[in-house]
């Protein structure tokens, strides 16, 4: 992938409804709270909604190249549904983890 700009990569506003979601799963179940994050397709959040399609698809990531890296950068996110820390911290942390291991790529 070529290197994108963060800056292109908004932080759209808080899903409180799936955070909810998350919170009472977490609180049940740790380890189904947490694969339920990780399954990520929730994440359109950020790839319709905040429009992050344009520059990562711009950069050659698709939509199923997306939710298997986001698969395993989803610790932020834990930490956002726990309220450990605020959704615009858990996005840049991902944001920041997603560029630093898709991009940019010297394939020979």
């Amino acid at each position: 992938m070529n290197s994108v700009d963060p800056a292109e990569l908004a932080i759209p506003d808080e899903p409180r409804a799936f955070k909810a979601i998350f919170q009472r799963q977490l609180a049940t179940d740790l380890d189904l709270g947490e694969s339920l994050i990780r399954q990520s397709s929730w994440l359109s959040v950020l790839w319709t909604g905040a429009r992050w399609k344009v520059p990562l698809r711009r950069c050659g990531m698709t939509w199923q190249r997306f939710l298997k890296v986001a698969h395993w950068l989803y610790k932020p996110f834990v930490a956002w549904a726990k309220s450990e820390i605020p959704w615009e911290e858990a996005v840049v942390t991902f944001r920041g983890e997603l560029i630093a291991l898709e991009g940019p790529r010297h394939d020979t």
